[in-house]
């Protein structure tokens, strides 16, 4: 069977029929609004709604064009250019982005959202999530996909579920994978690496500290000199955190955690922080992967399981 691709003609013409249609739209604006005092009150609310889908729906699109400006700015810049801090990408999509009418730093935004959720954008599970702010608020948490189910499941039960209490579960969510952090290097027990993790969470506030204030004079210079010397740190404690985190969870998986779902739960971490750690041991030949083994009644082939390599599989039950 042979695939039909839209010629550029074709993709030509069907665009002419939307911003026939948009611009359409913009004239009725003025006549809905003129309207409105003589409509009823139930003719007002249906208005009202089909305004905040029109709305939600142009947010999304707009977001996906700032995804396609800076993919197509960024293959404009070369291939094979190294360019980690991005700084020519930028200065390449700030003159796309004034000539919009925005900043290239939103066009970055709008493209890191697009691309972490591109797919729950177009879901209809996530329609009640109308404003963009929820999916920003989303994408600094620690596991941004299970945050953004949780603000749904919020909105859901609670229509009040605002932008400003999705900003705080993020935040909070962020600060519990902070502290999980520390608390699993305290527990290691390696006092030469918790007074490096000390000074260098010291070092790290007062640098973001002065980073904000060299912002305020050159926002360029700020992000280049100081945010490349927090990533660097930040870098750094990663390592420290992947190494404290094979050793905890090597002891949770001998306290009977055999699940990445119990291993999380057992070590207050997010399940991804687990399945990233949990694929590192493997590949060191330290943990492997085993189907679950039930009694003699048990019928399937069993769930799949984390086993230390060397340690006898026993009959791993429910």
């Amino acid at each position: 069977m042979l695939a039909v691709v839209s010629s550029p003609q074709a993709n030509t013409q069907a665009l002419a029929k939307i911003f026939n249609h948009l611009n359409k739209l913009e004239r009725l604006e003025n006549d809905v609004i003129s309207l409105l005092p003589n409509l009823s009150d139930e003719e007002v609310m249906e208005t009202r709604n089909y305004a905040k889908l029109l709305g939600k729906s142009a947010w999304k699109i707009e977001i996906a064009c700032d995804a396609e400006i800076w993919n197509r700015t960024k293959a404009k810049c070369g291939r094979g250019n190294v360019d980690v801090d991005e700084e020519g990408i930028m200065a390449a999509v700030n003159k796309r982005a004034a000539e919009i009418g925005c900043s290239g730093q939103t066009i970055r935004n709008n493209r890191d959202i697009f691309d972490t959720f591109k797919a729950e954008i177009v879901q209809i599970d996530f329609n009640h999530l109308d404003e963009k702010t929820f999916y920003l608020a989303a994408s600094i948490a620690p596991d941004p996909h299970a945050m953004l189910e949780a603000f749904a499941k919020e909105k859901l039960n609670n229509s009040f579920f605002s932008t400003r209490d999705a900003w705080r579960m993020a935040r909070k969510a962020k600060k519990a994978l902070y502290e999980a952090k520390n608390r699993i290097a305290y527990e290691v027990n390696h006092e030469l690496r918790q007074a490096l993790r000390k000074h260098f969470d010291q070092t790290k506030l007062l640098l973001e500290q002065l980073k904000d204030a060299c912002a305020k004079l050159d926002s360029k210079l700020a992000s280049s000199t100081y945010g490349s010397w927090i990533a660097e740190i930040e870098d750094q404690e990663d390592v420290w955190f992947v190494e404290d985190l094979k050793v905890a969870m090597i002891k949770a998986w001998r306290n009977g955690n055999t699940r990445e779902t119990h291993m999380a739960t057992a070590l207050g971490l997010p399940i991804t922080e687990v399945h990233r750690v949990a694929k590192e041991l493997m590949e060191e030949g330290i943990f492997e992967k085993v189907r679950q083994r039930g009694t003699d009644q048990a019928r399937g082939p069993g769930q799949q399981l984390w086993h230390l390599v060397g340690e006898p599989i026993p009959t791993y039950n429910d």
